[in-house]
Parts: structure tokens; C-alpha cells; sequence
């Protein structure tokens, strides 16, 4: 990890842009329902099936083929890529 206040200003709009396009794309496919989610019409969000990482534990990273791990993080499970996401 890195302290948000060492980004620079390009990789500040960089972040910016991708967590618009990722919240724009969970949107357009109806959320995810990891767990219990449903939609006000009582379906489930079809996000989950985007998700790069998350509920992947132990199956390769679909970027460089590396196990993803998942860990313990403030009492809850984070799942991460050890070779992209450093």
C-alpha cells in the first residue's frame, strides 16, 4: 500500500477515471450481489461475473496468471493480485 498523499497529480485523475468507469460499469450491470444483494425488482446484480479479483482466492490473476490471495484486513476478507496489485 501507498498513502493517498503521495500520488501525484496525474495518478490522482488516473484513479479518479477508473473508479468512475468501475462504478458506471457496476451500475449498467446491476450491482454485484456477492452475497445477499437484490435489485428493487428482486433480482440479482450481474457485476459479480466483472470482478477481477474478489471471491477469487487461490484461482490465477486473469491479468498475469499469478494465485490470488486473500487475507485478513481489518476483520474483513480482502482478495488482491501479490504480482499487479502491490
Amino acid at each position: 500500500g501507498r498513502p493517498a498523499k503521495s500520488l501525484t497529480d496525474s495518478e490522482k485523475i488516473k484513479l479518479y477515471r477508473a473508479v468512475r468507469a468501475v462504478l458506471a460499469n457496476a451500475i449498467k450491470h446491476g450491482g454485484t450481489s456477492a452475497r445477499d444483494y437484490i435489485r428493487s425488482d428482486g433480482s440479482r446484480g450481474g457485476f459479480a461475473a466483472y470482478l477481477k479479483v474478489y471471491g477469487r482466492g487461490g484461482k490465477p490473476c486473469k491479468r498475469c496468471d499469478t494465485p490470488i490471495k486473500k487475507i485478513k484486513l481489518a476483520g474483513r476478507g480482502t482478495h488482491f493480485c501479490p504480482q499487479c496489485q502491490r
